[in-house]
């Protein structure tokens, strides 16, 4: 499974939620294999951002693979890509492929589970190990939702960039009932859980 961005001002594309449609995709769907994922979104140059309208899933690919068969969930997901990655985004090319490290960083496998939970064939559930990191800057930072789950377990702390789809995740998967205790927005999700993860980490039980 890979992932790819791909601008929308440069396909034409009108999209309505769960839609699914063929599309000409400028050379990409030359790379693109069933299960692979497109992230339409725009390139804010004033505010140096990408703005996701859309999560899509490659379902199929036509024979002479000029056009595939795309999944789409509309989405409204800012990405701050570093200074580094801001060339790929304002390139006139219209898509690229994120590196891996990227995609770990963006959360991207925990936001297409997300939105596409019901979506049989397609499984989420292992998301590719996390690549050494040092302190985060802002200039890595996802904004999101930091959570506290209970149980007759114990607690959880964890994070989201959608509470409403993540709750969906709760109801299906776990085998016990649980209360969303507290949640709260943070411009860095992820250094916001790692902080609560470290000030309780004397409470801390065996696996989650």
């Amino acid at each position: 499974m890979k992932f790819y961005r791909l601008d929308p001002s440069h396909v034409g594309l009108t999209l309505i939620n769960d839609a699914t449609a063929h599309l000409d995709l400028l050379g990409l769907s030359e790379k693109l294999r069933p299960q692979d994922c497109v992230v339409l979104a725009r390139w804010d140059a004033a505010a140096q951002l990408g703005r996701v309208e859309a999560l899509g899933i490659v379902l199929e690919l036509t024979t002479d693979r000029t056009s595939a068969k795309i999944r789409w969930r509309l989405a409204e997901i800012t990405l701050r890509p570093n200074p580094g990655g801001r060339q790929f985004w304002a390139k006139e090319k219209g898509w690229f492929r994120f590196a891996d490290d990227v995609v770990r960083r963006y959360a991207l496998v925990d936001l297409y589970a997300e939105y596409f939970l019901d979506l049989s064939g397609f499984d989420f559930s292992a998301p590719p190990p996390p690549a050494p990191r040092g302190v985060g800057t802002s200039e890595n930072s996802i904004p999101g939702f930091v959570y506290v789950i209970r149980s007759d377990h114990g607690f959880k702390i964890g994070k989201t960039v959608n509470m409403k789809n993540r709750t969906r995740i709760f109801e299906v998967k776990l085998p016990f009932p649980i209360s969303i205790e507290h949640y709260a927005w943070f411009e860095d999700y992820s250094r916001a859980e790692k902080s609560f993860h470290s000030t309780y980490h004397t409470k801390r039980l065996e696996g989650e």
